[in-house]
C-alpha cells in the first residue's frame, strides 16, 4: 500500500541523508532487535550509529529530543509524555489517508490532548491540510459551544509533500527491453502504465482510463498497450478491476503485472512511455505514483483531484485532467450514512466515487498528443 512505500521511503532517507552524530529508534513493542534487521538491511547502510530505546523507557526519547509517529495518532502519545514533561521532546505525525473514521477521531482529539506548540502534524498536500484544518475548526466551534471556551490552542500543520528515492526509477533501455520482451509489446509500440491496487472502490474505477486509452488508439491509429502493475488482497476484488479496466477498451491490449513480482516495481517503469491514473475518492490524499513517474521520465495523465493536482504542473509534467463533483453541500446524506454506521467504509468509498466524473475526451486528446 502506498503508505507503507512512503513510510519504507522516508525512513530509507533519513538514515541515509539526516546529518546527525546517532540515530535512535524506539521498540515500542519490545521486539526482539533481531526482528528489524531483514528491514535495516533493505534500507541500507545508515549514515551514523543506531541506537535503541526500550519500549518502557519513554524518558529516554528526551535525548534526541524528538519523536515522529508515522501517522497522525498524535493524542495517545502527547498524554504519555507528561510523565517525562511536556518540552522534554517534540511529536511530529504524518498523514495518509485521513477519511476514515478512527482517523478523524485521533485529529479531532489533538485540540483537547496536550499537543504543544513545538509539536506538528505533517499534511502530505494542501488538499489534506484543507481538509484538516476545517474538521480541527468544527470541533473548535464546538468546544466553544459547549464550554464557553474562549482560548483553543490551533494544532501546528505543515504542509512537506512525500518524496521518492530517484534513482530506483531512472531509465533503462535494458530494463525496457526485458520487460518489453517479457510483456510481450513491441519496442516501438505506445504503452501507458497503471501502478497502484487493483480497487474500484478504495482507488479507482478503471473504466474512464480505458475509455481514455480506446479512443486515443483510434484517434492515432496505432496499436496502445495498457500495463497495469498491482493487485488486491482479495481474489475477488482483483478479479473486478482487471474486468471494468478491459470492458472499455476493446482495441487496446491489457498486460497485467502483479505485485507479486517485487523485482518489477522500479524497472517497469522503463517499459512504458507514460503514466495514467484517474483517481476519482476521497482516499488519494496525495498519490506517491506521480512523483514515481517525475523521477522516471514519464509525462502523467492523471484527474484534476484531491493531492494530485498538487503534485503536477499542467502541461509541463504531464497533464491534469478535468474532474468534476457534485457543488459543495451535496453529499450529505453519503456523509451521515457513514458517520452513524448505517454503511461501511468501502460502501462510502463507492458511493461517493459514483458522483465524481473525470473528462474522458480531455484525457484521450492528451494521451494522443504523447503517444
Amino acid at each position: 500500500m502506498g503508505r507503507n512505500s512512503a513510510g519504507e521511503g522516508f525512513l530509507r532517507g533519513f538514515l541515509r541523508y539526516a546529518e546527525v552524530e546517532q540515530f535512535y529508534l524506539w521498540n515500542v513493542h519490545d521486539d526482539p532487535l533481531d526482528a528489524f534487521q531483514p528491514l535495516l538491511d533493505r534500507l541500507g547502510p545508515p549514515r551514523s550509529p543506531i541506537a535503541w530505546i526500550e519500549a518502557g523507557d519513554r524518558a529516554a526519547l528526551a535525548t534526541p529530543g524528538a519523536l515522529h509517529i508515522p501517522s497522525p495518532e498524535l493524542q495517545r502519545e502527547a498524554w504519555a509524555r507528561r510523565s517525562a514533561g511536556a518540552a522534554a521532546y517534540s511529536l511530529t505525525g504524518v498523514t495518509h489517508t485521513i477519511a476514515e473514521t478512527y482517523i478523524m477521531g485521533e485529529i479531532a482529539g489533538m485540540l483537547i490532548a496536550p499537543v504543544e506548540p513545538w509539536d506538528a502534524l505533517v499534511c502530505t498536500s494542501p488538499a489534506v491540510q484543507s481538509a484538516v484544518q476545517t474538521q480541527l475548526e468544527a470541533v473548535a466551534d464546538y468546544l466553544q459551544d459547549r464550554f464557553g471556551v474562549t482560548r483553543v490552542p490551533p494544532a501546528q500543520l505543515v504542509t512537506i509533500p512525500l518524496g521518492v528515492h530517484a534513482e530506483d526509477f531512472t531509465f533503462d533501455p535494458q530494463a525496457r527491453r526485458r520487460w518489453r520482451e517479457a510483456l510481450d509489446v513491441p519496442h516501438d509500440a505506445a504503452a501507458a502504465l497503471f501502478f497502484g491496487r487493483f480497487s474500484v472502490a478504495t482507488k479507482m474505477n478503471p473504466a474512464p482510463m480505458g475509455l481514455a486509452l480506446q479512443q486515443a488508439a483510434q484517434r492515432t491509429g496505432q496499436p496502445v498497450y495498457w500495463i497495469l502493475y498491482g493487485g488486491a488482497r482479495d481474489p475477488k476484488e482483483d478479479q473486478d478491476f482487471r474486468d471494468a479496466a478491459a470492458a472499455f477498451c476493446p482495441d487496446v491490449q491489457l498486460r497485467f503485472v502483479g505485485e507479486a513480482a517485487p523485482d518489477a516495481h522500479g524497472p517497469i517503469w522503463s517499459a512504458a512511455d507514460v503514466f495514467i491514473s484517474f483517481s476519482d475518492n476521497v482516499q488519494e490524499s496525495f498519490g506517491l505514483t506521480v512523483p514515481e513517474a517525475m523521477a522516471a521520465g514519464l509525462p502523467s495523465v492523471v484527474s484534476d483531484w484531491d493531492g494530485y493536482r498538487f503534485s503536477l504542473r499542467h502541461q509541463t509534467d504531464g497533464f491534469l485532467i478535468r474532474t468534476t463533483t457534485p457543488r459543495p453541500g451535496l453529499g450529505t446524506d453519503l456523509a451521515y450514512r457513514y458517520a452513524h454506521g448505517l454503511g461501511g467504509y468501502m460502501d462510502y468509498f463507492t458511493a461517493q466515487s459514483q458522483f465524481t466524473a473525470v473528462d474522458v475526451e480531455q484525457a484521450a486528446q492528451a494521451l494522443a498528443a504523447l503517444f
